[in-house]
């Protein structure tokens, strides 16, 4: 009857230990917390307005249909707050550092 006991307790630890790596394979599986359209979201700004409490500003959609979402962020709830539209297309211009805006450089001669 000891005997019985021991391998029901030496079991149950084993099962115990492998819990962790069960949950993990699950996850990788399943990929948990990886966005589901593989669409990423940007951050495009975020404000504080309170101790836990933000204004965020988001681009989200495909890449060629991207809207501006401005986000309440608090810790019990996100709340749509304003639909911007959508998302300007960066311009070839914009991708290029240039030196006539920065009072702090010359202009090669």
């Amino acid at each position: 009857m000891l005997s019985q006991t021991l391998i029901v307790g030496i079991v149950f630890v084993v099962l115990i230990c492998l819990l962790p790596l069960g949950i993990r394979w699950l996850q990788k599986r399943q990929l948990v917390g990886q966005p589901s359209n593989g669409m990423p979201t940007q951050i495009i700004s975020s404000v504080a307005v309170g101790p836990q409490q933000r204004i965020v500003t988001l681009e989200v959609g495909p890449v060629h249909q991207r809207v501006c979402l401005v986000v309440g962020v608090t810790p019990q709830s996100i709340n749509c707050l304003c639909d911007l539209g959508p998302a300007p297309a960066p311009s070839p211009e914009a991708a290029r550092p240039t030196l006539a805006g920065n009072p702090f450089t010359k202009e090669p001669k």
